[in-house]
Formats: C-alpha cells, structure tokens, sequence
C-alpha cells in the first residue's frame, strides 16, 4: 500500500514523501505496524509485518501502484478536483485506490489489475451506491484491444453489464479509453455420417456464439474530469450477472 499512518501524530502519509526515521508507522485499516520500503526503482511503499491478516495487507503489484499513483498526480493538477486522497477509507467499509470530489461528485476509483472476486465487485460497488459515492472501474489498458479478438476475464463482462456495453482502460494520466464488446461467431462446418442403419445423418452448418472470445470496439478516448459524469442505475439481475443498485462515474452521451 502507499498510504500510512505516523503512529507520532497519527497523520496518514504517501510513502514516497516519509522516510525511516519517522517511524513507526501503522495501517489505517488495521492499526498494526507497517514497514516502510524506500525504493530506488520500484516505488516506495509500506507493507504489514507477517502473519498478516489485513484485506489490505495481501500485497499489489507494482503496476496497480504505479497506476493510482499516476492518476492521484494528474487529478492533483487539475482545478476542477477537490477533497483529493490516495487509499482513503470512507466510513470504515471501503478503501478506494483514489478518491476526490470531481466537479463536485464524490467519486472513487477503482484500478482492477488483480482478480478480485466477483463477489468483492459486486460489494463494493453497492456499498458506494449506499454511500453516496459514484464509482469507476478502471482496467489497465492492453494492445490485445486493439486485436481483432479479445478475451475479457469475467470482471471485464460483469462491469460490460453494469456501465450499459461500456468497459474503460486507463491509458496514462486521465486518459480513459471507452471499449464495447460485440459477440463473436464461429463457423460449424456441416458434417455428415452414416448410423449403423444406414441413415445419414447431418451436423454442423450453423454459426455458434464465442463464450471466449469478443470483439471490441474502442468507442473513443476520455478524459476523466471532462468527460464523465454520475448516473444512478437501477439494479438488474439476469442469468449470468447480477447488478446492484448502484451510483456510477461514465461517460457523458455525445450530442447528435
């Protein structure tokens, strides 16, 4: 995690901006003692002290740190944000990658570079619902979509579902690429044989729909304080996803 807390005046601390000597430190969440890491190539970071028992103490990427902390720059820089932090926990239930008041819209961002569960997904997003709190789901953005084919793991197609066809990769600094996914069919050739009675039989000749593989189609290019806006959506069930009644930061529709 980048976020600490001084245990001296129990101010919560990027780690790139703290050093040893002001230790200790602690989580905020758990309130056990956390291990500041300087670093030279990866970014500083502060990790708990084994056994850990910390949801937020599991460990992350260096691409999900590198990630937020991109975006927690950018957004420091534009006039339009407000009430601006890094992994700040909102009334003890959730602790988004970055949060800020964006044109005057609680918003929590999301960096989905692990595999959360879609359990942990789904729960998230209705606690920010309750919350008041308008959520982005952001993805690291891949050149896999800009291929003819694309395989989107399942919180890809839940979040498809839930922002109305809509899935957003984050580019660099506030860039957010908009992608769509239509079905893919493959060809079954026909095919044919005989039974033991001697009967023909005939198979095939149909196109059946990919359970892998989709097409996606980049919509266009956002930018996040510019181009998004809060929606309240109603909650949807169907035999494959189950959506929350939920507050969510997308895209603004473009005028005809």
């Amino acid at each position: 995690m980048l976020c600490a807390k001084r245990k001296s005046d129990g101010q919560i601390e990027i780690a790139r901006l703290e050093a040893r000597p002001f230790a200790p430190f602690c989580c905020p969440e758990c309130d056990s003692e956390v291990i500041l890491r300087v670093g030279s190539v990866r970014l500083s970071n502060f990790a708990h002290k084994p056994p850990v028992t910390c949801e937020y103490g599991k460990g992350e990427s260096e691409v999900h740190r590198r990630c937020k902390m991109e975006i927690y720059e950018a957004l420091s820089r534009e006039p339009s944000v407000t009430k601006l932090a890094l992994e700040r926990s909102i009334k003890k239930t959730t602790r988004p990658d970055v949060s800020a008041y964006i044109n005057g819209v609680p918003v929590a961002i999301e960096v989905q570079i692990s595999n959360l569960t879609m359990e942990t997904i789904v729960r998230r997003t209705e606690a920010y619902g309750r919350m008041g709190v308008y959520v982005l789901w952001l993805a690291q953005w891949s050149p896999y979509l800009d291929g003819e084919l694309y395989s989107p793991r399942l919180w890809e197609k839940w979040v498809h579902a839930c922002y109305f066809g809509k899935v957003y990769y984050w580019k660099k600094g506030l860039e957010i690429a908009s992608y769509h996914f239509e079905p893919h069919f493959t060809y079954v050739p026909t095919s044919s044989w005989y039974s033991e009675g001697g009967e023909e039989m005939i198979a095939g000749g149909f196109e059946r729909q990919s359970k892998r593989y989709r097409v996606p189609i980049e919509r266009r290019v956002l930018h996040l304080t510019q181009d998004f806006i809060p929606r309240q959506r109603e909650s949807w069930e169907s035999k494959d996803y189950k959506i929350p009644a939920s507050k969510l930061f997308l895209e603004r529709k473009r005028a005809n």
